[in-house]
């Protein structure tokens, strides 16, 4: 039998990516972390870019900006906190349609 409580802490744990990219920020462990929450990105990029090609570069710099300013201890999950942040895209989207 499980604990809620217990659930609710490993629901904050990060992925052990993140952490390797928090310890050693470079662009192996990067590129890594990114592989990991692609499939949240391309999501994002379906909703909030109209899936435009060109805010493909615009999606991976929220996304490293979102790795920065995650922090699991607020609660929320590395791919929320990613998509979340990544709804700035349309914003960009509708500078570049006007």
């Amino acid at each position: 039998m499980t604990r809620i409580g217990q659930y609710t802490r490993d629901k904050n744990k990060a992925i052990p990516e993140w952490e390797a990219w928090k310890k050693k920020p470079d662009d192996k462990s990067f590129e890594a972390l990114y592989s990991k929450v692609e499939p949240v990105v391309k999501s994002a990029m379906r909703s909030f870019g109209g899936d435009d090609p060109k805010l493909r570069t615009r999606a991976k710099i929220l996304t490293a900006q979102a790795f920065q300013s995650y922090d699991p201890a607020k609660g929320a999950a590395l791919n929320t906190h990613v998509y979340n942040h990544l709804q700035r895209l349309q914003r960009f989207r509708a500078e570049r349609s006007s």
